[in-house]
């Protein structure tokens, strides 16, 4: 992710559709002038809005982009056959509109895959000569290094070395000084020294090392004040007055978006949610397989080459989850629970934490 989009839109219009269709426009905006005059383009064609139109003129693909607010202009695109400027792939994004079978047709005869993807990278629909989206080439890579002991655990060892340091980034940066910080750090760094000098046989001993480094970046979360107000009239539990563990105090088990017993663990979740999105989206619209995880296995509600791409961007939504408690004094009704204990976000404080996320990433 680049920063692009935070110039492009305030904070405030981040969450509304336009804004998401902006967002993926103008990241197709800041790759599309990268390729040389002779050099074959590279990146997809990004659509987004209502509207949208994709014909065929004067054996043409001419394709018009959506309407995303009033007044706006829609940008217009002509396609040769052959050309070096033809996308690899087309990605609809949040669009609606138009195309001919003609232009299916014509898509097809130069192996243009067409995708449409939901604003979250839920669902995808595909039309292409193969009936698949992907670029076989980086499927082909996903799949070589999964294969290959070596290629895996450089892939694991680059993956959690970023991961390690990002997450200094933000324990310097945002959590109070306290002993358990200092303990942290020295744990972070010493992880990144065993990482560098590649003390590591195979993926088991990495996942010790970055599980131990965890363990102590969160245990320092403890020092992180939460500020509450209001608390005669909207009451919460003693348990919410502190952090405690980014595992379940209910469950035991390290929460997803569905069982987080603590207001930080809920937002923290729903800012991993907004990631896996993200990246979920990219991964499709670059011709990756989602699916094929080089680190983590795939699993029905989580994309398993999505959740690689995570691992070094989530201290980025850890930072931005921080900042908003640094800046904030919550209310008990900002939150809720539910009959089994799981805490959840009431539909503003939700928005403010896609907001604040967005803008990180």
């Amino acid at each position: 992710m680049d920063d692009t989009f935070l110039n492009y839109k305030t904070p405030e219009e981040t969450t509304s559709w336009d804004g998401r269709c902006n967002y993926w426009r103008t990241k197709y905006e800041s790759n599309m002038f990268r390729r040389k005059r002779r050099e074959r383009e590279i990146s997809p064609l990004i659509l987004c809005g209502h509207g949208l139109s994709i014909r065929i003129d004067k054996g043409a693909l001419v394709i018009r982009d959506g309407h995303t607010h009033f007044p706006s202009e829609s940008q217009m695109w002509r396609f040769f056959k052959g050309a070096l400027n033809l996308p690899p792939r087309i990605v609809i994004i949040d669009g609606s509109g138009e195309i001919t079978f003609d232009a299916l047709a014509w898509l097809s005869n130069q192996n243009v895959p067409l995708i449409s993807v939901k604003w979250d990278g839920s669902s995808s629909v595909v039309m292409s000569p193969t009936g698949y989206a992907a670029d076989p080439k980086r499927v082909q890579w996903q799949r070589d290094t999964l294969g290959s002991k070596d290629a895996r655990l450089a892939f694991a060892l680059r993956t959690t070395i970023a991961k390690l340091r990002a997450s200094l980034v933000t324990l310097n940066s945002c959590i109070p000084l306290s002993p358990k910080k200092d303990r942290a750090a020295k744990v972070l760094q010493r992880s990144l020294t065993s990482l560098k000098d590649k003390m590591v046989n195979d993926i088991g001993d990495l996942q010790g090392i970055e599980g131990s480094a965890a363990a102590a970046y969160f245990d320092a979360w403890q020092a992180v004040p939460i500020r509450w107000k209001g608390l005669k009239r909207y009451p919460i539990p003693d348990d919410w007055k502190l952090f405690q563990s980014r595992s379940s105090l209910t469950t035991g088990i390290k929460p997803k978006n569905y069982n987080a017993d603590h207001p930080i663990n809920a937002m923290l979740n729903y800012g991993y949610a907004v990631l896996h999105s993200r990246l979920q989206i990219e991964a499709i619209a670059n011709g990756f397989d989602p699916t094929a995880g080089i680190m983590h296995k795939h699993r029905k509600k989580n994309y398993a080459y999505v959740l690689d791409l995570m691992e070094p961007k989530r201290p980025i939504v850890d930072r931005a989850i921080l900042s908003l408690i640094a800046n904030e004094t919550f209310f008990g009704r900002d939150f809720a629970i539910q009959d089994n204990g799981v805490c959840r976000l009431n539909p503003q404080l939700t928005r403010r934490v896609v907001q604040t996320v967005m803008q990180a990433l």
